[in-house]
């Protein structure tokens, strides 16, 4: 379904042992030959990411993808989010838009790619009865298009991503807005018509998934921190990091990626079980350690930072 969807580059971190890898031969070559853009890699655990499993090393497995890279930008999804049909046609045709601005944006331009959920009555206990969910409604399940998405949303099928659980992990992206396709603002000073900006953040647990320049000459975006681990915190300290080098947010028209739903992980198993395990700890602790270390060292870029939506009221009101 991703590859019918996205026809540009695709590159894939499989964790497994070679020879797990090798036993799926026949399911594996059938993907090559379906998905003829993707590009699959092995990441070979080390003893230690087997045997203790919140050390699953999720950043170290990014990473190692975006060293395959060739590409001008990247896209970095979970492998449970759909991408809406034509997505990456999107992104090429906002990026060309963007092109002339990227000459005076010298810290960079973040495109925030919104983010639903696909919401089912009963979860799935199984990947077999998700997939059987799909199969019954294969043209409808995950929304292809706007109008779908549109659809989706009134008939309460679809909602904006982890909003129930996890509000503030993509609420600065506006999404209801989004939706109505309010997607531009009016620009005086150019007299143009621009795509519309984050303009503060609503918390620092803001998450979205984000086109980033990688392979171009003015790249600076920074590889995952490979200090988290497991899960919790992984991908908002790179969002954070990305936010702190001073980059601006800018929100996609028109394409979208899907949550593709599934029963809860393993890795997510261990996040929960706070008494049986350190991880969900350890994660807390270690992120606001980390945001003091963007600080200190971007301490001279604070002033290109898209701000706290609160400071923003706050200032507001003292002047």
């Amino acid at each position: 379904e991703i590859c019918d969807r996205w026809k540009d580059p695709i590159v894939v971190v499989v964790f497994a042992t070679e020879s797990d890898f090798q036993a799926h031969s026949v399911h594996n070559s059938t993907w090559r030959r379906a998905c003829t853009q993707m590009n699959i890699l092995i990441h070979e655990p080390a003893e230690e990411e087997i045997r203790i499993k919140e050390n699953y090393p999720v950043n170290k497995l990014r990473n190692q993808g975006l060293d395959a890279v060739q590409t001008s930008h990247i896209l970095m999804l979970d492998v449970d989010l759909v991408p809406s049909k034509g997505l990456d046609s999107v992104i090429r045709e906002t990026l060309l838009n963007f092109k002339s601005l990227q000459e005076t944006q010298p810290h960079g331009n973040a495109i925030v790619v919104p983010a639903w959920e696909r919401i089912i009555a009963k979860p799935c206990a199984t990947l077999e009865e998700c997939k059987q969910h799909w199969q019954a409604d294969r043209e409808h399940y995950i929304p292809q298009d706007l109008e779908a998405l549109q659809n989706c949303v009134k008939e309460r099928n679809c909602s904006v991503f982890q909003e129930r659980i996890n509000r503030d992990g993509h609420s600065s992206t506006q999404s209801a807005s989004w939706l109505k396709k309010n997607w531009y603002h009016f620009n005086q000073a150019s007299q143009t018509e621009e795509v519309k900006r984050v303009p503060c953040f609503d918390s620092v647990r803001y998450e979205p998934y984000l086109v980033l320049p990688w392979c171009s000459p003015d790249a600076t975006t920074p590889y995952y921190d490979e200090r988290f681990h497991g899960y919790g915190k992984n991908k908002i300290q790179h969002v954070s990091h990305v936010r702190y080098m001073g980059y601006r947010f800018s929100v996609l028209p028109q394409g979208f990626v899907v949550h593709y739903p599934h029963p809860e992980s393993r890795i997510k198993e261990i996040w929960n079980d706070r008494g049986g395990n350190t991880l969900h700890d350890d994660m807390d602790k270690l992120y606001p350690t980390f945001l003091k270390e963007l600080h200190q060292t971007y301490f001279n870029a604070t002033l290109h930072l898209v701000p706290q939506c609160e400071s923003m009221k706050k200032k507001k009101k003292t002047t």
